[in-house]
Formats: C-alpha cells, structure tokens, sequence
C-alpha cells in the first residue's frame, strides 16, 4: 500500500551518519533544529532527526514498536528461568511444620500419610512474622542496587551478582536441608541467612532487567523504516519499552509454574531435592550469562549525571522552596536560560549550574511520570485484599475436590497469555488500524477491572451468605455440609478480571517510567515503583486480621467504591500525558 508524502512540510534527510549530523527537518511553524546526536541507525532506515510533534505525519505514518534482537529474545528466555529458580523455593513449609516421624529425616512426610512436610516447626505466626520482615529487604535493596547500577557499576554486572548471591542463598538451604543438620537442630541458622539473601538476589533483578533488555535493542532513537510493501513506518523506541514492559512482566509469571514441581519433591522426597533444583538452574543461569557476555552491550554509568540531578533539584529547593511539586512554572525559573541568583547573572555561577534547559525539560518529565505512580499503593491495597478474601471465600464455598493451586494458576496463566498477547497480537493489530494505544487510558482501565472483579466478589460473598448453612458466618461452618452449594469456580472471573488488571496497570506503569526516565536514572525509577510493594506487604499482613465474618461483604465493596473515585481523579489528572506520549519523538 502506498502513503501519502505528509502535509506538514517535512524533508527526510538520506540516512548515512554523516547526512544525518548536519541534516535539517522544517516545518512550517518552526525553525530547523540540527539533531542532536548521531543515531544509531540501520542504514535502509531514516532517522528522525528533531523532536516535532509530528501531528500530521502520525495521521499517515503507522507507529510501530522496534523489533527484539536474538540477545534480548534469549535474556527474556533467561529472566524465565531466573524469576522461576527463585519462585519456586519452597519455604514456608519448612518453617511452619515439625519434622515429620517414620521417614528419612529430609522433611518429606510418611507414604500413604496426610502429613505436610515440614522441619523446624515455628507455627504460622512467627513464620508469617519472619516472612514479613524479610520481605521488606527487597524495595529496601531495590533501590540500593538500583542507584548502584545508574551511577557506579554496568546493569551486567548487577545481573550477574544477582545470580552469584543466588547460588550462595541456595547452598546456604541445601546446608540447612542436610537431614543431620535438621536432626541436630542447627538447621535454623543457615536457613535464615539463605532467606536474607534471597531477599537481596531477587532486589537486584526487577530494577535492571528491562533496561538491560532496552539496552540490546538498537537503535535508542526513534527513526522512519519503509517496508517491501512500500509502507513507511515510524519506529518509535517508547513503543519497544512498552513492548518489553510487559514481555517482562509476563515472563515473571511463567517462571512460576516450577514450583509444581519442586512442591512434589518436597513432597515426595524432602527439601534437599526441592532446593537442588533452582540451585542447578542458577548454576547454569550464571554459566550462559558468561557465555553471552561478549555479544551483550553495555550501558556505561554516569556518576556525573546523577550528580547533575541532584545539583538541579538542590537548586529547585532553594530558588522555589517546595513550589515546584504543584506549579509547573516553578521549573522554569532555574533553566541555564532565566536563571537569576539576585543580581548576579548565571555566567557568575557555573560552579553550582552545569545543566542545560533540556536537561531541566527531562527531569520535569520525570517528576510528573512517577507522579503515576501514585495510583499503586491503593491499587496495592485492594490487591492483597483480594488475595485474602479469595482464601476466605473459597474456603465456604463447594469445591468437589478440586485442588486451590489449580484456581491459583489461573492467575498466572491469564498473566501469561495477556501479557503475550497484547504487545505481540492485540496493541499491532490496534495500530494498524489507526488505533492509538494510550498508555494512561490503559492503566485506568487496569484500575476499573480490579474494581469490577472485587464488585462480582462482593456480590458474589452476598449470595454465599443466603445460601450458606451458617447463613453470615459462613466461613468455618460446621453445620450441614458446612459450605454453600455454590462451586468455587464461580471465583473464576474474579481470578481473570484481576489478572488482567494486574498486566494493564503495573505493565503500563512500568513502560511509562522507562520512557521518561533520564537514562541515567531508568533502575531509579524502576525502584521507585517497587518501593510502593512495601506497603503492599504491610496492608497484606495488616488486612489479614480485617477479613472475617459477618462484614465480609462490606470488606469487598468498600475498597473497590474508594478505588473507583480515586481511579476517576487519576484518569482526570494524568490524561494529557497520554497525548505527550504519542506526539513525542525522541532523537536523543
């Protein structure tokens, strides 16, 4: 099919590098700007050489993301296997229960027998505490390693620590896990160091992985391609973000479904098996990353970039106090080009400014990029809420043997396949047809589906309620049949709804925080979104104690009633950075 030359009065300059360096992009309402930088451009492709809106080239041209070189197709492969090496060690069994008699010492419960396997035997409230309180060392190191991997050392390097720490973690287990360590009681002390530090192997992970990914895919600059069909393209790098936010955030999923496999060991054959397993795999994670280590580019830290930062928001303070939180023109008053010390002009201060206007542009993009992020800790609430009432309401409910885990894998499993879907099948097809994806509509409608799925649990608790032989204190009973004739799977949908939700509102959030990060600050902001888990970890303990009969039903609606005005008010102030999304094109 053939496009339309744009109306906008645009000349595409030739795509050699030299061409490219002193090239000119008019317009008719603006003047021609020299780009930037020299791009790292295919030479068959066209880079976009200034930052124009392009509003009337996006009419003709279709947007498209970048495709994923093999280095990061196999590090996606590779973020698989890692995020399953450390899901599927079990652990709260080990905790919980005592060693079980008549076996072979390793943990594993007697054949033929309803015990659980198990081995120091702290009960379930000092285990939920120690979980707790180990669960808060990841945000904690998130954004240690975060900072680290901007400023001092190359995100590889933190990869490949990730995994060292892992092998350690896990052979401080396989330790614990000796039958005559656990006989001789001394298994506690190598089994709580190994949690400590698979807390910190797994900090390091999350705040690197999709920069490191973004980084093998080239270039870092949105640029025109044409097709065989003659059909030109934009190739825009925020769409290869967003493409890889949420492959990422799906492939963490699918790593998950190793622990089916690790439970039967431990099941079957105690935990020395069960722990063996995600040590081997991380033995040969590290050994393929070494392999790839010299076809793996590398970002270059930029200690002297975040310092500038930090020397833009030290001046923000003093020359605007806090102001510039809520009023954007604070901003301005602190670029290079309006900047006024008294009566003392900026040449007299280049000592303490050493930024440009652009650099100012850019960290105001970011301030109000993880200003999104304020959607997360009551999204956050609502979803440890609905994790527990799940439990609470799946307990009352007729199950006729069907396993929890199965319910549980749903979950996982519509992560999974929403998360594939819509960069690779879904977003494309949108596209094509003139469709545009907007990243702050999405995670709206990631907010309205969590909504939705706790309204069907609340109604749905409601009907348990009239039909339960216990009537409003259904969960426990021990009347009749105990439970309502209501099959659990009428849960399903709610299972669905929240995983979905889950891809639209963290996947989106996610690529929104790559895109107008500095790429100096991309693991921060990534850390910075990750800290917001704190308080889910702590709304999860605390609302463990709120769920119980006969409120249940108002434990559903009320949450889901505040989360609708708060998702309404986020919509209304973020909805323009949708159209900043589309209508931006970076050359830099």
């Amino acid at each position: 099919m053939e496009i339309e030359e744009p109306t906008s009065n645009v000349e595409v300059t030739p795509s050699s590098p030299c061409e490219h360096q002193s090239s000119k992009i008019t317009t008719s309402s603006q003047d021609v700007e020299k780009c930037s930088m020299v791009a790292s451009v295919p030479s068959k492709h066209q880079p976009v050489t200034s930052t124009l809106s392009l509003e009337g080239v996006n009419q003709k041209i279709r947007s498209v993301p970048g495709s994923l070189s093999w280095t990061a197709r196999a590090l996606l492969v590779w973020l698989i296997l890692q995020f399953g090496a450390d899901s599927s060690v079990p652990t709260s069994n080990f905790m919980i229960f005592p060693l079980p008699k008549g076996r072979n010492g390793a943990g594993a419960p007697p054949s033929g027998t309803q015990e659980t396997a198990g081995a120091l035997g702290l009960g379930l409230k000092t285990t939920t505490t120690i979980g707790t309180a180990f669960s808060f060392l990841f945000p904690v190191f998130s954004v240690v390693f975060a900072w680290l991997a901007d400023v001092t050392f190359t995100r590889l390097q933190i990869i490949m620590w990730s995994n060292i720490m892992g092998c350690l973690y896990l052979a401080l287990m396989l330790v614990a896990s000796i039958p005559s360590v656990i006989a001789s009681g001394h298994a506690a002390i190598p089994f709580m160091i190994g949690m400590a530090g698979k807390q910190i192997a797994r900090a390091m992970v999350p705040v690197v992985i999709v920069p490191f990914i973004l980084d093998q895919c080239s270039p870092t600059v949105d640029y025109f391609s044409t097709l065989a069909s003659g059909e030109r393209l934009l190739v825009k790098r925020q769409l290869t973000e967003e493409k890889v936010a949420y492959l990422t955030n799906g492939l963490v999923d699918a790593g998950g479904f190793l622990s089916i496999a690790t439970t039967l060991f431990e099941k079957r054959v105690g935990f020395w098996l069960a722990w063996l397993v995600p040590f081997s795999i991380r033995v040969v994670l590290l050994l393929s990353l070494l392999l790839l280590r010299p076809r793996i580019v590398r970002n270059q830290p930029e200690k002297k970039g975040m310092s500038k930062i930090i020397s833009m928001l030290r001046m923000l303070i003093r020359q605007t106090g806090w102001r510039f939180l809520v009023h954007d023109d604070a901003w301005e008053t602190v670029k290079p080009s309006r900047l006024r010390n008294g009566d003392t002009t900026i040449e007299q201060n280049r000592g303490v400014v050493n930024w440009e206007d652009a650099d100012m542009d850019a960290l105001q993009r970011f301030y109000h990029a993880c200003k999104i992020f304020c959607i997360l800790p009551p999204y956050f609430l609502v979803g440890p809420m609905l994790g527990n009432l799940l439990s609470a309401q799946g307990s009352s409910m007729t199950t006729n043997g069907t396993p929890n885990d199965i319910l549980d894998n749903i979950t996982s499993a519509a992560v999974i396949i929403v998360s594939y879907a819509l960069p690779i099948w879904i977003f494309p097809f949108l596209r094509h047809h003139g469709i545009k994806i907007q990243p702050i509509l999405l995670i709206t409608v990631g907010c309205t589906l969590i909504i939705v799925a706790a309204m069907i649990g609340g109604f749905l608790q409601l009907h348990i309620y009239h039909t339960s032989p216990c009537g409003y204190h259904a969960t426990g009973c021990t009347k009749g049949t105990g439970v309502s004739p209501i099959s659990i799977w009428a849960q399903t949908p709610i299972y669905i709804l929240q995983s979905i939700s889950i891809v639209f509102t963290v996947s989106s959030v996610l690529g929104v925080a790559c895109h107008f990060a500095p790429r100096n600050m991309m693991s921060v902001s990534i850390s910075a979104m990750i800290s917001v888990y704190i308080i889910k970890d702590a709304a999860g303990l605390g609302l463990a104690q709120a769920v119980s009969d006969p409120y249940l039903v108002w434990v559903w609606f009320g949450p889901a009633l505040v989360m609708s005005v708060l998702t309404a008010m986020f919509y209304w102030s973020f909805r323009h950075l949708d159209e900043e999304l589309s209508d931006r094109v970076r050359i830099g």
